[in-house]
């Protein structure tokens, strides 16, 4: 979505309304949020990348990559989150994207061995918020990262950015 300029908090309103009116017309289309954090970057994310998208376009699917900021557990890096489902996978590799593109995002079947485990039963754990690592964390400076795309000023205009300098500006 191209922005034009905003000059008022009206022009900021239609910026975020057009934004979550794309975004809730896509809802149901399939993401994969790659960590671009520097941990993951140095566990490989960027190899992963191009391992995922060469496949995508091998299987002619219709799946978009977004790097976004750390996700979180950066030791057990690279990480993705593959939405609509918000399955998490961790400690991935190039060649894990074959079994996450044919058997996730192709035939609709979580690919376990790649999801976490749960730290009592050892069993796979494929929602980050049901996470031990995640349960009790409140996000607050980095409540937007891994949803928006931090390339997209659109992304974080749609989750209220911008609107306490309007108000500032304006009131």
């Amino acid at each position: 979505m191209a922005l034009k300029r905003i000059t008022s908090p009206q022009d900021l309103n239609k910026v975020r309304q057009a934004v979550l009116d794309e975004q809730k017309r896509n809802a149901s289309k399939k993401q994969i949020l790659l960590c671009s954090g520097a941990g993951c970057i140095a566990s490989g994310s960027l190899q992963l990348k191009k391992a995922l998208e060469q496949k995508i376009k091998e299987e002619k699917l219709d799946v978009e990559v977004v790097e976004t900021g750390c996700l979180g557990p950066c030791a057990q890096g690279p990480v993705i989150v593959v939405n609509p489902d918000q399955t998490f996978y961790q400690d991935l590799k190039p060649e894990d994207a074959r079994d996450i593109v044919d058997e996730h995002l192709r035939k609709g079947k979580p690919v376990e061995r790649l999801a976490p485990k749960d730290v009592k039963d050892n069993k796979p754990v494929l929602q980050q918020d049901k996470m031990d690592f995640f349960q009790k964390q409140i996000k607050i400076v980095l409540r937007n990262c891994g949803k928006i795309d931090p390339l997209k000023i659109g992304d974080y205009i749609a989750r209220d950015g911008y609107q306490a300098l309007a108000k500032a500006l304006t009131e």
